[in-house]
């Protein structure tokens, strides 16, 4: 569930340049190299000329299986886990971040946290943007330390997460200028000197208890039974007459097969949150991994209408 947020910076989000983040994982084993097409079958006239940019980013159809992309994606198959992907660097999964907490708006909640045992079944959430903001990740924290100094900084390591977005990140932090192979094909290898985008951008601190401290945020500690809702309120409002609404199903309705079966005037909402649940790796150039899932699911449905629903 998602819950309270850190706080900081730009409305929320901590930007790159006060964060800093970790090593990226040990790779232990690489994923084996497949090359489905060569480069004769993938290409077309208008795309093999040379003044074309992205002619040679993609000049065949190939991916990495296995080695460090298992227990990752299912099947663990991405074209951005092999060795050396054409247009990008290969995806693997940051450690940690460290914030300096004091310059952090709710360094007392942070430090809190730092020193708080984790719940592994629900830990603190660290949701991030890609550097060039076209996609995101979310990382699962297992653990936490702090340095005394002028900046009293607090480390969060990492127990799996960064996958969402499937090209990953060539570097944590700030961006950096510098060559950078974009494109290696048959025949020619490109290089550029624009800064790289691969990095992390804004980000923010979610899921602990220590974190509330703005109205409207919340948290459920999942550990006692039954599971506790904290809420802050805004000074004014009234507690719900209604109750409240928790989500724990990540498909409300799924037909299955059967013909002409008509759904109508119905409201499909309070999905369960499904960014740390497997994902499927990109099995082409596309920068998202993507869970094959849905508030509503069809498959085999012949003639199936959804109407007159949100």
């Amino acid at each position: 569930m998602r819950l309270a947020s850190l706080g900081a910076q730009c409305d929320g989000w901590v930007h790159s340049d006060v964060a800093s983040w970790g090593d990226f994982a040990p790779i232990s084993s690489q994923p084996e190299l497949i090359q489905l097409t060569d480069a004769d079958e993938t290409r077309t006239p208008d795309n093999t000329r040379d003044d074309f940019p992205f002619s040679s980013y993609f000049p065949y159809w190939q991916v990495g299986s296995g080695g460090h992309l298992s227990g990752v994606y299912d099947p663990p198959v991405s074209n951005w886990g092999m060795a050396a992907p054409n247009a990008g660097s290969q995806w693997n999964w940051l450690t940690s971040i460290t914030y300096p907490t004091d310059s952090m708006k709710n360094a007392s909640g942070l430090a809190k946290m730092a020193e708080a045992d984790i719940d592994l079944s629900n830990p603190p959430i660290v949701q991030a943007f890609h550097g060039g903001h076209w996609g995101g990740w979310t990382f699962a924290v297992n653990g936490s330390s702090t340095s005394e100094g002028s900046d009293n900084n607090v480390t969060f390591s990492f127990s799996k997460g960064g996958y969402q977005e499937a090209r990953g990140m060539g570097n944590g932090g700030e961006s950096h200028s510098g060559p950078r192979l974009l494109a290696l094909t048959k025949t020619r290898v490109r290089a550029s000197t624009k800064p790289n985008l691969f990095h992390s951008a804004e980000s923010f601190v979610e899921n602990h208890l220590s974190l509330l401290d703005s109205a409207r945020e919340w948290y459920v500690d999942a550990t006692q039974t039954p599971h506790v809702l904290y809420y802050m309120a805004n000074g004014t409002e009234a507690p719900a007459e209604t109750g409240w609404v928790a989500s724990n199903l990540e498909t409300i309705m799924k037909i299955e097969g059967g013909e002409n079966v008509t759904v109508s005037g119905v409201r499909f909402e309070h999905t369960d949150p499904v960014f740390l649940k497997t994902y499927q790796g990109s099995m082409s150039g596309g920068d998202w991994a993507i869970r094959a899932t849905g508030a509503v699911m069809l498959e085999k449905a012949k003639g199936a209408r959804i109407e007159k629903s949100r």
